[in-house]
């Protein structure tokens, strides 16, 4: 059974909630800034098992996780689809954004959004969904593309939400 289970942080990221629906609420999270300190998690053997993105349904494959395989001795052991929920969040109000940031592949699924609703905000990419959503905490006039996790974690307004249809983002699960 699997214990420990390594994810993209920090706490509230997509990789979360897929290993959650996976494998359930009493696995114990370990969390790297990065693909690489998540892969390396389980070679130190401080994780079970990897669950990063392999491809989502907008942005197509997340090249910096398939990268980030090269430099590791892990191998996928089995694939999840998982429908992450993208919601726009803040601290302040909606009409107080004047920069969106998020993981590129969360950005690139909500640029139709964006573009129409915030044409003039500058986009900030970051490591991951959580992070932005950490950033936008510390910040009113800094939104974030993160998870409904991300929102409650630090305390987030949800100013708007979507779910895309299949095909779904797969996730990797990757082990020594």
């Amino acid at each position: 059974m699997v214990k420990k289970v390594a994810v993209l942080g920090p706490s509230g990221s997509f990789s979360e909630e897929a290993a959650v629906e996976r494998y359930g609420k009493d696995i114990i999270l370990v969390y790297g800034k990065k693909f690489d300190d998540v892969l390396d998690l389980v070679e130190m053997g401080e994780a079970d098992i990897a669950f990063l993105p392999e491809r989502t349904s907008v942005g197509g494959p997340v090249y910096p996780v398939l990268d980030a395989m090269l430099n590791h001795s892990l191998f996928i052991t089995e694939k999840y689809d998982f429908e992450p929920t993208y919601c726009l969040v803040g601290k302040g109000e909606e009409s107080d954004i004047k920069k969106v940031g998020s993981h590129p592949h969360a950005l690139i699924a909500m640029k139709k959004y964006l573009d129409k609703n915030f044409p003039n905000a500058e986009r900030v990419e970051t490591p991951s969904t959580s992070f932005a959503a950490q950033l936008a905490s510390e910040n009113p006039t800094f939104g974030a593309i993160a998870s409904r996790t991300a929102a409650k974690i630090y305390n987030l307004k949800v100013f708007y939400s979507v779910q895309f249809p299949r095909p779904r983002n797969g996730n990797a699960r990757l082990k020594r």
